[in-house]
């Protein structure tokens, strides 16, 4: 992994999270089983973007 700190990892969950939630938002608004899928993939993307930056942060702080 390239040199991050913390703060970066921070602004990345930050992100991740937000974009999950746009994602559920998506979800629970869609109008057609298209829709669905697309926002569903969107929250799988958001989750595992996620789990990647809790990943990081415990590399960052050394557990």
């Amino acid at each position: 992994m390239a040199n991050i700190d913390l703060a970066e990892v921070a602004e990345l969950q930050r992100k991740s999270a937000n974009a999950y939630e746009l994602a559920r938002n998506a979800y629970e608004l869609a109008e057609s089983e298209a829709d669905l899928d697309s926002a569903a993939i969107e929250q799988q993307t958001a989750a595992s973007a996620y789990r990647s930056a809790v990943a990081a942060r415990e590399v960052v702080i050394g557990i």
